[in-house]
């Protein structure tokens, strides 16, 4: 695949330390964004990154990103300066954010990304969740089908690719572990009805970074890949053994069955040499 000269120069100024040339834009600065945007800034890149809660622009400007104001679900205008020098645009906004609104997930995306340079890359962290939900394994040459109407994330996809083509990289994020988060913290001591049999899909946020990066370094662009580990261990036995390690209450599984949903994150590594190299049984660095 040959490299857009602008990642080549950057690929040669960041092997000597000094470079500056990449500008990042981050839609969506919550808890992955700011870890997405530290770590690139640790990287060379200069960062921008989205805000809606006043509050969080001394957050971003703590870690070294330039943050402005941006609504997504009213439409408004992203500084020109911030758009007209954006080389990579990230896009963290999750489908919770467009709640009780009138339009579509995807048409909020579009407007928002549209505003943007023709030539701007674009990276889209959309979730596991565009899958079914019925038992099977799950990888990207999946067949959707005809209609995507009642899929609001497949949708979305459809639309951002419509929009900007071979210049936009989809990331299918399974369930986010890191720094003080894990889902054993909303799981503890409650009363599940399932058997727990299914499989867990998770990914650690250190791991989204690096993919990010070797997207960038590499061009990947044009692509479709889950970012999954690949360790598939049940639900029951796993999130038990989270509880116990973090000492708290264990959740409690029942004797209803659940479709076991496992996604695979192996073309990533197979197409452009990616290592998952964050485990997800580090219960000690997910403790709040």
């Amino acid at each position: 695949m040959e490299k857009h000269a602008l990642f080549s120069n950057f690929e040669k100024k960041k092997s000597m330390g000094i470079s500056k040339d990449i500008h990042v834009t981050i839609l969506g600065c919550g808890w992955l964004g700011k870890i997405v945007g530290k770590y690139l800034i640790e990287q060379g890149y200069t960062v921008s990154g989205s805000y809606r809660r006043p509050e969080s622009k001394n957050e971003l400007e703590d870690l070294g990103i330039n943050p402005f104001p941006y609504e997504f679900t009213v439409n408004t205008n992203i500084p020109s300066e911030i758009k007209n020098r954006t080389d990579l645009l990230i896009i963290m906004f999750p489908p919770s954010s467009v709640k009780n609104q009138e339009e579509s997930y995807g048409t909020f995306l579009t407007a928002a990304s549209t505003q943007f340079p023709a030539k701007t890359k674009v990276i889209f962290t959309c979730s596991s969740g565009v899958y079914p939900k019925e038992e099977g394994i799950y990888n990207e040459s999946f067949d959707f089908g005809v209609s995507i109407s009642e899929n609001n994330l497949k949708e979305a996809e459809e639309m951002l690719r419509k929009k900007h083509s071979s210049n936009l990289t989809i990331l299918r994020l399974a369930g986010l572990i890191g720094p003080k988060r894990h889902p054993i913290h909303s799981l503890k001591g409650r009363e599940i009805s399932h058997s727990g049999k299914a499989s867990v899909n998770l990914i650690h946020s250190a791991d989204i970074c690096r993919a990010i990066e070797l997207i960038v370094s590499k061009n990947a662009f044009g692509s479709v890949f889950n970012l999954v580990f690949g360790k598939h261990p049940e639900k029951r036995e796993y999130y038990v053994r989270a509880a116990n390690a973090l000492g708290l209450d264990p959740p409690k599984f029942g004797d209803e069955s659940s479709p076991n949903r496992m996604i695979t994150g192996s073309l990533i590594e197979n197409e452009l040499g990616f290592r998952y190299a964050h485990s997800i049984d580090n219960f000690d660095e997910f403790a709040i």
